[in-house]
C-alpha cells in the first residue's frame, strides 16, 4: 500500500523516486459515467459530481500524497502531448448544488435528489477506498450513492458486457506508445 511508502524510505537498502510507476504508464484514475442512465445523461449532472469531488483530498489521503491533481484524460507527464488548456472541475459545492438543481434535481424532504449506484474498479486497496469515498463527498450535494462490490469477473461482465452500472471508478494507462 501506498501508505507504507515512508517507512520503506527510511530502509538504506531501498531506494524510491517519485514518479514510480505512474510516472513510466502515465496512468490515470477516473470517474466513467453510464450514459445511458437517466441522471446522468444530464451534462450538468456529470460537471456537478466532477465538482463535488476534493481531488486533492483523494491524493493527499487516499494516495498517500502521490500522483498529480489533472481533469485530462491524458497524464499531466506526458509531454509534449498534454495540455492544461482544458475545462477544470475545482472542488465547488455551492457550484455542484447550482448545476443539480439547473438540471431539475432538487432535493426532496429527505435532502435526497435520486440514488445511483457506484461499482468500484475491484482491484487494489485505493480503488475501493475512492469508491467509498464517494458516498459521503455525493451526499453533501444531495445524491446518494450505494456501493457495489464484486469481483473482477462479475465486475468486467456488469460493466463492459451487461452495461449495467451507473458509475464506476476505474484506470487507464496513457503511455507513450
Amino acid at each position: 500500500p501506498m501508505r507504507d511508502t515512508p517507512r520503506l524510505e527510511k530502509l538504506p537498502h531501498l531506494a524510491t523516486d517519485e514518479i514510480g510507476i505512474v510516472g513510466i504508464t502515465a496512468g490515470v484514475v477516473r470517474i466513467e459515467f453510464n450514459l445511458n442512465n437517466q441522471y446522468f445523461k444530464s451534462v450538468k449532472v456529470r460537471q456537478a459530481v466532477a465538482h463535488a469531488i476534493d481531488k486533492e483530498f483523494i491524493k493527499n489521503t487516499l494516495l498517500s500524497g502521490y500522483g498529480i491533481v489533472t481533469d485530462s484524460v491524458l497524464s499531466p507527464l506526458l509531454t509534449p502531448y498534454y495540455t492544461n488548456e482544458i475545462t477544470h472541475y475545482p472542488y465547488d459545492l455551492k457550484k455542484a448544488e447550482k448545476l443539480l438543481d439547473e438540471a431539475g434535481y432538487k432535493r426532496g424532504k429527505d435532502g435526497i435528489r435520486f440514488t445511483v449506484t457506484h461499482d468500484p474498479l475491484p482491484i487494489g486497496e485505493a480503488n475501493v477506498a475512492i469508491g467509498n469515498y464517494l458516498k459521503p463527498a455525493l451526499k453533501k450535494v444531495g445524491i446518494e450513492v450505494n456501493i457495489r462490490s464484486q469481483d473482477m469477473a462479475a465486475y468486467l461482465k456488469r460493466v463492459y458486457t451487461d452495461r449495467d452500472f451507473d458509475f464506476i471508478n476505474n484506470g487507464m494507462n496513457t503511455g507513450p506508445d
